[in-house]
């Protein structure tokens, strides 16, 4: 089982990642397109989404705690970001960074505060699929911004087709 001081490790390097990501980015930058498929996100969008995980986190694991299924009543996963999305996008760089530190910090005190039986007790993210509480916190407080953060680097670094 994932331990409670990787998943608080993790977490850790995804602020670092994030922070060291956007945080220079120029507005310019954060208008570039990430995701090429049509509604793909620009890098600005993949951070407001980032900045709207601490609301999605605190909720999904009081649900997770309260023994609910994990994701309730918010129809797809992919029309939930989209409206988490819309509702940060328009706030600057700046303040969706903090908020995307705020979200970390109360998660990372939540997973403190949770005992080794629920981390280790499964969760079933869908009918034909489960996990360990704490692999799916290590998943969604560290690899999760990790990789959006790898994504938009990698995206600000391909060269632009003309």
């Amino acid at each position: 089982m994932t331990s409670k001081d990787e998943i608080l490790d993790a977490m850790r390097q995804a602020t670092a990642d994030v922070l060291r990501t956007f945080g220079p980015l120029t507005a310019a930058q954060l208008d570039c397109r990430v995701h090429q498929e049509e509604g793909g996100w620009t890098a600005k969008e993949v951070l407001a989404h980032l900045a709207a995980g601490g609301v999605t986190y605190e909720r999904m694991l009081q649900r997770l705690v309260d023994g609910q299924p994990i994701f309730g009543q918010v129809g797809s996963l992919h029309d939930r970001n989209h409206q988490m999305v819309a509702a940060y996008v328009e706030k600057d760089k700046d303040d969706l960074l903090a908020a995307f530190q705020a979200g970390q910090a109360a998660l990372a005190a939540k997973v403190q505060a949770l005992s080794d039986d629920l981390l280790a007790s499964v969760v079933a993210l869908s009918p034909d699929r489960q996990m360990p509480m704490a692999d799916l916190l290590l998943m969604i407080g560290g690899k999760h911004a990790s990789g959006h953060a790898q994504e938009v680097e990698q995206a600000l670094a391909a060269p632009t087709v003309p």
